[in-house]
């Protein structure tokens, strides 16, 4: 089963965008689909079956699908904005805060409690240089209700990718199936996943795109056939881009040196 796992919404049935007689498509929106994470066996972006029989009880017909419903593309995009920092080995100066779930989750509520709602800007820069970092590593989920919280990140020759949703509730309910865990990968294993993932979804947007160019497309939509074509050209030039993308600096020092920062002015407050 591969990392990044995928399937289109049948042509004929994704949702156009607008009201009639005003609605269009466009290749983002022909991305749509369901998708998850299959972290050797894992499956995130899975919803908890508690949540889908609170869904059910309020509409039969709602959660017809284990999965997140919504455009691929946005995992994809999510997954290469991130890309260059994942692949950026953390210094194990650093590390040691994150080695494991719960170190990592002691650093970030100890970093929390440094800083207050109505802080100074030069407080609330030591803020974002001492937990950036780690931010930069999380996979976005914020076009998501109580999205998962995930993070992909490399020490030495490994990708870690790692989870945690505890705090995550829905009326209550915890919505997400694996709640907290992680799984170790080679780099190049998690590098041939990304070009796999990438490699399949542009085949299927190629033959998607075929065939709305062709004729075949949704009746009373207005596409766009040639920013159609022109846009998904461009969009397989991507997954070089998001290789060859220089990470953010990480200089350790200069974390070290917030998170210090931060605790000596705050006992000084």
């Amino acid at each position: 089963m591969p990392l990044f796992e995928f399937d289109l919404t049948k042509l004929e049935e994704v949702a156009p965008w607008g009201t009639p007689p005003n609605q269009t498509l466009h290749w983002f929106g022909l991305t749509d689909g369901v998708y998850h994470l299959d972290v050797k066996g894992k499956q995130l972006f899975r919803y908890s079956a508690e949540i889908i029989a609170h869904w059910q009880k309020q509409d039969p017909q709602a959660a017809n699908t284990p999965f997140v419903n919504y455009q691929v593309v946005r995992l994809w995009e999510d997954l290469f904005d991130l890309l260059a920092d994942v692949l950026e080995p953390i210094p194990d100066a650093l590390f040691q805060f994150i080695e494991t779930p719960d170190s990592q989750k002691s650093f970030e509520n100890k970093i929390q409690t440094l800083i207050g709602d109505d802080e100074s800007d030069e407080r609330i820069e030591l803020y974002f240089e001492a937990c950036e970092w780690i931010r930069l590593r999380q996979l976005d989920s914020m076009h998501l209700v109580e999205g998962p919280r995930i993070w992909m990140f490399r020490h030495k020759d490994e990708i870690i990718i790692r989870w945690d949703h505890q705090e995550r509730r829905i009326d209550g309910i915890q919505p997400w199936a694996e709640i907290k865990g992680e799984e170790k990968y080679s780099v190049a294993v998690f590098i041939a996943e990304v070009i796999s993932f990438h490699e399949r979804l542009m085949n299927a947007m190629e033959a998607r795109v075929d065939c709305v160019v062709r004729g075949n497309s949704i009746p009373d939509v207005s596409i766009d056939l040639v920013a159609l074509a022109n846009e998904h050209r461009e969009r397989k030039g991507w997954l070089v881009r998001a290789l060859n993308r220089p990470p953010k600096k990480l200089d350790p020092d200069r974390v070290l040196s917030a998170i210090a920062e931060l605790e000596r002015s705050r006992h000084t407050n």
